[in-house]
């Protein structure tokens, strides 16, 4: 049943028809609220390898204070040293803004969640992302950048 939902989903990821047609507003914010919902789904299951499948071949996340990581192996290798440290879940997500051009859309958001650290008590997280989402010529949507910032 597990397998089906997700094979759904990553239909729904793909909406939007041909690769090369322009999608409307409307399937560029169904495509990016599934994309969501598998976005918080990886870290509330602490599972790297569904986060990093969300990212393009050659995404990158920007966060202050760090490098740009780059590339869905090395995302996935930082993503799952940080899952082993800590676990994040009561997401809530506020899509601002989404602007569309193209087969790219991206998304401003505000976003609350709960971090656990290991050893430590919880700690609630505000802050912000923009997310730059690019239709693959396969047909999914996969996060081309990610910059994130909390408030703490």
């Amino acid at each position: 049943m597990k397998r089906f939902v997700w094979l759904l989903s990553l239909l729904v990821l793909g909406c939007g028809g041909s690769s090369t047609q322009e999608p409307t507003m409307a399937e560029v914010k169904i495509a990016l609220r599934a994309g969501m919902a598998h976005f918080i789904e990886a870290y509330e299951k602490s599972d790297p390898l569904l986060f990093a499948s969300l990212f393009a071949d050659d995404g990158v996340i920007v966060s202050p204070l760090t490098e740009p990581i780059r590339g869905i192996t090395l995302i996935e290798k930082e993503i799952q040293n940080i899952m082993k440290k800590s676990k994040v879940d009561n997401w809530n997500i506020i899509s601002m803004e989404i602007q569309k051009s193209g087969l790219m859309a991206v998304e401003l958001s505000r976003f609350t969640c709960t971090l656990h650290p290991e050893g430590r008590s919880p700690v609630m997280l505000t802050g912000k992302y923009l997310m730059v989402w690019k239709k693959q010529p396969t047909g999914p949507w996969r996060i081309q950048m990610l910059m994130q910032q909390t408030a703490e």
